[in-house]
């Protein structure tokens, strides 16, 4: 998986940038592999019932995006990626981590590159999504206080990071449940997701439509969501000879 990242980021040095490297641009990466884990029935526990694992995502992030895992058999959603944004929280334009030109001498941002891993079953899903997305189930950017979640501070800056990163992914994860309860298929669970980010933000665009010269009040009780590119990408656990 590192040396996935490593020959992305050359590859970008080497095809985009014609003259200087720094005419190449720079990009958050997330990618994963599903693996098939090879089962030994001669092993035996005693007195416990043993639970075989058949596949395990897994992923090398780098930057901002998230990977979750759905199960629809139990309607639950596990947040993989739980630290992404364990660095540059503070400011909205920090991914915490990018390929391409960065350093002083052209190499990459990688103060938050993480491997992760997850035991899957088949049936799961597995979803891939850029902060354009995630971002629309932050119960800060839906106008929630730290209140709204039992929490005792009164605003997300005096929240330590440890304590919001956990409380915010436990908000999401019940969030996406309730919108893709009842979902099996990657498709149906990437047209949920969506159009739940183009409802969420309709009070956005059509203040924005309506001022275009004004940037946007920071009020997410009237505005909740954020208005960015959205990419997600979802597929199904398990050996597939051909789907629909």
């Amino acid at each position: 998986m590192i040396n996935a990242v490593e020959h992305a980021h050359n590859r970008i040095i080497k095809e985009g940038a014609a003259n200087s490297i720094w005419e190449a641009g720079t990009t958050t990466l997330l990618g994963g592999l599903l693996l098939s884990v090879e089962q030994n029935p001669s092993i035996e526990v005693k007195n416990e019932i043993t639970k075989y694992v058949k596949y395990v995502f897994v992923c090398a992030s780098v930057g901002d995006c998230k990977a979750f895992r759905y199960s629809p058999a139990q309607n639950r959603v596990v947040d993989i990626s739980l630290d992404t944004r364990s660095v540059g929280r503070t400011d909205s334009k920090d991914p915490g981590g990018r390929i391409g030109p960065y350093s002083e001498i052209g190499g990459p941002d990688l103060r938050n590159l993480n491997i992760y891993s997850e035991e899957c079953e088949e049936g799961d899903v597995i979803f891939l999504v850029t902060d354009g997305m995630y971002d629309n189930f932050d119960p800060e950017l839906l106008g929630k206080s730290p209140i709204d979640l039992h929490l005792v501070e009164a605003d997300w800056d005096s929240v330590g990071q440890p304590k919001s990163i956990i409380a915010k992914s436990q908000f999401m994860t019940e969030l996406v449940q309730e919108i893709l309860k009842g979902s099996k298929q990657p498709t149906e669970i990437a047209d949920k997701l969506t159009e739940y980010c183009v409802n969420i933000t309709t009070s956005c665009r059509h203040w924005q439509e309506n001022n275009p010269t004004v940037r946007l009040p920071s009020d997410y009780v009237k505005f909740p969501g954020k208005m960015d590119h959205t990419t997600c990408v979802c597929f199904l656990v398990g050996h597939h000879s051909g789907l629909p």
